[in-house]
């Protein structure tokens, strides 16, 4: 059986990115424990059977759950995993787990693997949030450790003409 997972409540305010920087570790939910990690297996194990009975309860899972396992060391695997083999519509409702979210999940030190995850795959206009949450914020991005990443992502992956505002930045 699956952990259930607590969504944490801040959101990352743009004004406040400096502080935010200095404590990433707010938007981290405690390391998981060996029963968690075990659950995480079994899900990792489930979605490389796309065809076995408990594919879609445990994709079910991890689309309802994605921000939360996002957050954690082994359940932002699960949540790359499901957007590999998952649907075009669970991988939309995968990314939309991230919209308000972006500026956290590039600070998080697991979570941005995800939102660069979504980038690579998804559609460049499913995409377009990921822009638009970072407006303004390009240069702090492109200084930072997992910001960086995001924007090569971004550049690699979007038209030239959507990631044209964040690059001038």
């Amino acid at each position: 059986n699956f952990s259930n997972f607590e969504e944490p409540s801040s959101a990352a305010d743009p004004a406040n990115l400096g502080q935010l920087e200095k404590t990433e570790n707010v938007n981290r939910l405690p390391e998981v424990n060996s029963a968690e990690e075990a659950a995480m297996d079994t899900a990792l194990l489930e979605l490389d059977n796309v065809d076995g009975a408990n594919f879609r309860p445990t994709m079910d899972w991890v689309v309802s759950t994605a921000w939360p396992l996002a957050l954690t060391r082994n359940g932002c695997r699960v949540v790359q995993k499901a957007i590999d083999v998952g649907s075009l519509k669970d991988q939309k409702a995968i990314a939309e787990k991230l919209h308000g979210r972006v500026l956290e999940a590039m600070l998080s030190p697991h979570a941005n693997h995800v939102l660069k995850k979504c980038i690579e795959i998804l559609p460049g206009e499913s995409m377009f949030f990921v822009l638009t949450e970072l407006q303004g914020n390009g240069a702090f991005a492109a200084r930072h450790r997992f910001g960086c990443r995001i924007l090569q992502r971004l550049i690699e992956h979007c038209p030239a003409s959507q990631a044209e505002g964040i690059i001038s930045e």
